[in-house]
């Protein structure tokens, strides 16, 4: 499963999904958000960080969702 992050520096919540994600061994891809803020805008996206994965997409620190996510091999 490709999970792909879009973060800033400065965001916290950015911290705490990618701390989640390492503690449970999970791969990502991490974005820079300011490097496509046209593009997130575009897809109506407000809030750091931007969690996409194959299946859905959404927005902020959301430990329920990351629970969700199934490690792959």
């Amino acid at each position: 499963m490709t999970i792909t992050i879009y973060t800033t520096t400065s965001c916290q919540a950015c911290h705490l999904t990618k701390r989640a994600l390492d503690r449970r061994g999970i791969t990502y891809r991490e974005l820079d958000a300011a490097a496509h803020r046209d593009q997130l805008i575009s897809a109506g996206c407000q809030q750091l960080p931007v969690i996409v994965t194959p299946t859905e997409t959404w927005t902020g620190y959301r430990p329920d969702k990351l629970a969700n996510i199934r490690r792959t091999a």
